[in-house]
């Protein structure tokens, strides 16, 4: 009986140990959320060209052109269609259409449930109520 006991006394504390874990994964993945609702775009983030492609965030690897021509160097420097020249600065994005501007990532979420992250207003699924713009 009081080997049975200690049993579960382990057990307990592993999955509790699971069951923490698993909520500072969840806030994690909620930190890197912003990223999620910025469209496709190429921006300058910490000094680095950096690449916003479904949702995830990497380092650019290699020159990219734009379908209208504008092209993207590695160091920050874009050639736009007109052959015009701008320095990407700390928080700029261009988009797939070559137009450049600041990257502010606007997120809803739900009053109650702030695990609801949503690129736009709408309704909470969990809830019903009005998402609310994230500060």
């Amino acid at each position: 009986m009081k080997n049975l006991t200690i049993t579960q006394l382990f057990f307990s504390a592993f999955f509790m140990s699971l069951l923490f874990s698993a909520s500072d994964m969840t806030a994690q993945t909620r930190d890197q959320l912003d990223v999620a609702v910025i469209k496709d775009c190429h921006m300058m983030k910490d000094g680095k060209m950096m690449e916003v492609k479904a949702g995830k965030l990497s380092k650019m690897r290699k020159k990219v052109v734009l379908e209208n021509g504008t092209k993207i160097k590695r160091n920050g420097m874009v050639v736009m269609a007109d052959r015009k020249r701008v320095r990407m600065t700390e928080g700029n994005c261009i988009d797939n259409r070559g137009k450049i501007d600041n990257c502010t990532s606007i997120s809803y979420t739900c009053p109650m449930h702030s695990d609801v992250i949503n690129g736009k207003s709408g309704k909470c699924p969990k809830c019903g109520m009005a998402l609310v713009e994230k500060k």
